[in-house]
């Protein structure tokens, strides 16, 4: 908790929240995302990677999934938790280059953690 109130601090424009979901939220969420037969996944904003770790679990091993993450201290936080997920640090606004770069067009699902609420209305 201590480690996402100081990134807040410090950034507050690139960590949108002083907490991480819970384990039951990210279950929630996931299971709800229904990832199964899913291509291709993309997870927006992964934080320390409590999605990413749930999203992981229940894709097929021939599902592409790449998550993009702005605050570089929570892509280490989700490479260091989720080692086997490609993690991208950028902004989701740049998500179809990281598919143009797999050879892919678009996606089958978008899971973000991100808090939308944060954003300027334009964005």
């Amino acid at each position: 908790m201590l480690r996402f109130i100081r990134q807040f601090l410090s950034h507050p424009l690139k960590t949108g929240a002083v907490s991480g979901p819970s384990q039951e939220v990210a279950n929630w969420i996931v299971n709800a995302a229904h990832l199964s037969n899913a291509k291709t996944v993309v997870e927006l904003g992964p934080g320390t990677g409590v999605f990413t770790e749930k999203i992981l679990e229940r894709i097929s091993d021939d599902t592409l999934f790449f998550a993009v993450e702005i605050n570089p201290f929570f892509v280490k936080e989700t490479k260091k938790r989720c080692p086997n997920a490609i993690v991208y640090e950028d902004s989701g606004l740049n998500m179809r280059k990281y598919l143009k770069k797999h050879g892919v067009d678009g996606c089958d699902c978008i899971i973000s953690g991100l808090s939308w609420s944060c954003f300027e209305e334009e964005l």
